[in-house]
């Protein structure tokens, strides 16, 4: 082996380890990355997350009123969304009357019942929705006192809720981080809630 390919494989074997010193150091910067997204910033951003849907709420508080108000309005439609609205009988008495004889809009037609959402009315329910970042409404006919949540598709045990009955002592907290730290002494079902305004929580458990 002649001089030139000598000092070509001793520049090519410095640069190899240079590059795996690098890769190394890379290596274990992605991993502590991970570890810390696990294990420290995770209640750091639930609070993160929470106060940011209490400043919506805040943001757009007479929207969310508006709401409320116009579903009192319209009792008889006790699930309204973007997508879709479902109404029950006139007369129906909730938190009295036994809900398997009360007719949802699928039996609207065999009980002579008439009850419509007049297309206007819907559009302005979706305008309001959309500006209050959720997609639906609905109300909680099974309670004799008035109960509204406010949520996504899918999503309610993140939700805005106006109840008129108030909220159990123990189901309420002033962040995310002291509902973690009372899971333990709670039963597991239970839920946690953010006083916002008057009547209005906000649901994070």
């Amino acid at each position: 082996m002649n001089l030139s390919n000598m000092k070509l494989k001793i520049l090519c074997n410095a640069f190899m380890r240079f590059i795996l010193r690098w890769l190394l150091r890379l290596t274990a910067l992605v991993v502590l990355s991970v570890l810390l997204v696990k294990l420290l910033p995770y209640e750091q951003y639930r609070n993160y997350q929470e106060n940011e849907r209490t400043d919506n709420f805040n943001h757009h508080y007479e929207v969310f009123k508006k709401l409320e108000a116009m579903q009192r309005e319209d009792i008889n439609i006790y699930y309204i969304s973007l997508h879709s609205w479902i109404a029950m009988a006139p007369g129906f008495r909730p938190g009295i009357d036994d809900p398997t004889l009360w007719p949802t809009t699928q039996k609207l037609n065999k009980n002579l019942v008439k009850i419509t959402l007049s297309k206007e009315r819907w559009n302005e329910y979706k305008l309001l929705l959309k500006q209050a970042n959720v997609e639906l409404i609905a109300y909680d006919w099974t309670r004799q006192k008035r109960n509204v949540t406010l949520c996504n598709m899918g999503d309610c045990e993140e939700s805005y809720d106006y109840t008129e009955e108030g909220m159990p002592p123990q189901e309420i907290f002033n962040s995310y981080s002291e509902c973690r730290k009372s899971i333990k002494s709670i039963p597991s079902d239970a839920k946690c809630y953010l006083p916002l305004r008057g009547n209005w929580y906000q649901r994070i458990r």
